[in-house]
This record gives structure tokens, C-alpha cells and sequence, in this order.
């Protein structure tokens, strides 16, 4: 089988055995072979598709930063059915926890795997998960990989300067804290990263004086949020 430059190399390049108890060697036409696919990287033929589905977005990937110039998005769901989110009892608890954990997964494998830097022209933006979450985020993978940096070799730089250069919806903007909210805007540099949006009709949409209203952002600051940074990253 020789050897692969890297894992990816080693899906589908199982090894074939014959099963000569079934036919014997030279009792017959046939000759009965089975494919190991448990010696794929995670042992199971899933592996396959897995590649498939990658190599195909990263094909998608590279048409809408070549030929569209549009930004990819990421909109998480929430799901009880999640076996991480099964042991919530309550919609609050789930809805609060769900679109926020799945999108720090999301982002987390986006980052660590070096996508931005396999990408540079392609832009993200992160969808109606809040933005209480991302100085947290930030911190931890920053302090995470200036111990095991080993582990990204992609990253030219620290995963929170990747995150904040892209791009995040305001909805649902965390109100309650007025000093942790402008501390989160400032730490992903919201007057050119952050697009308002009201996710109308939901019972927990948001209205444009939740931005409006904020006293530590300037009025150019508010104006951009509100529609300029959308129409400069739409090319509208």
C-alpha cells in the first residue's frame, strides 16, 4: 500500500483480502474479496463520504470567493434531539444554549484547521447566535493554542485575530450587561464587523433601537451597523 503524504491520503486506500474459504484459491471462477474499511482514519467507509462532502465545499468555497465575491454564512439550529443538549428540561435553557454551542463548534474547527488562511478572500459571517459568546471563545483558543500552537500549523496568527476579522448578525443582541455588551463590541471591532439584523417576526426579535439606543457607539458607528458595513460586504 506504500504510504500517504497525509491522512486524507489514507481514506478509501484499504487494503483488499481475499476470502478463500468461501471460494477456495482455484476451485472456481470467482474470486470472493472484501475491502477493510474499518482501516480508514476513523474506521468506517463514512470516511469516504466525508472526503466527498468536504472537497466539494471547498470547491463551493472557492466559487463564491472567485466568481460571486459573496460571504459564506453560518446559521446554527437549535435541536433537542442533540445528545449534548437532551438533559435540558426547559425551551430557555435549550434555546439559550443551542444556536450558541453549535456555532462555537462550527467556528472552533473553521479556525483551528486554518480555513481562513486556506481562504483569505472568503468571508463569514456568524447568524443569529448573539455575541456573548465570542470574547470567551477568543480567549479560550487563544490561550489554548499558545500552548499546543503544534496543533494549527495553518494559523499564521492567534485564533482571535481571525475571528475578529469576520463577520456577525446582531440578533439576539445581549442587552442586560451594558459594560460586558460594549466590552463584546469592541472586542470583535463591531463598527465594521457587525450587521444588524431584527429576525422578524420571532417572538425574541430585536428592534433598530436596540442598536440606536446603545450610548457608547457614535452615530457613524450606529449608521454602519445598521445598513453601511451590510451594503460594503454585499458590494451592494
Amino acid at each position: 500500500m506504500g504510504h500517504a503524504s497525509s491522512i486524507l491520503g489514507a481514506i478509501g486506500n484499504t487494503p483488499l483480502v481475499q476470502l478463500t474459504h468461501v471460494v477456495p484459491e482455484g476451485g472456481g471462477a470467482a474470486r470472493v474479496c472484501v475491502k477493510l474499511e474499518y482501516y480508514n482514519p476513523t474506521g468506517s467507509y463514512k470516511d469516504r463520504m466525508a472526503l466527498a462532502m468536504v472537497e466539494r465545499a471547498e470547491d463551493a468555497a472557492r466559487t463564491i470567493t472567485l466568481e460571486t465575491g459573496k460571504p459564506l454564512a453560518f446559521h446554527s439550529g437549535f435541536s433537542w434531539q442533540d445528545q449534548s443538549m437532551v438533559q435540558l428540561n426547559r425551551f430557555l435553557s435549550m434555546h439559550a444554549l443551542s444556536f450558541v454551542h453549535f456555532n462555537m463548534i462550527h467556528m472552533t474547527n473553521w479556525v483551528i484547521n486554518g480555513l481562513p488562511e486556506r481562504f483569505p478572500k472568503l468571508n463569514v459571517i456568524w447568524v443569529e447566535s448573539g455575541l456573548a459568546w465570542l470574547p470567551y471563545l477568543m480567549q479560550r483558543l487563544d490561550s489554548e493554542y499558545m500552548m499546543r500552537s503544534s496543533e494549527a500549523p495553518l494559523l499564521k496568527k492567534r485564533p482571535s485575530e481571525y475571528i475578529t476579522d469576520m463577520y456577525y448578525t446582531s440578533q439576539p443582541l445581549e442587552c442586560q450587561h451594558p459594560k460586558l455588551l460594549e466590552a463584546t463590541l469592541e472586542a470583535i471591532r463591531a463598527e465594521t464587523q457587525l450587521l444588524f439584523s431584527s429576525d422578524w417576526p420571532h417572538w425574541d426579535f430585536d428592534v433598530p433601537a436596540t442598536v440606536t439606543d446603545l450610548p457608547f457607539l457614535d452615530e457613524d458607528a450606529k449608521r454602519r451597523i445598521l445598513g453601511l458595513n451590510a451594503k460594503a460586504l454585499f458590494r451592494l
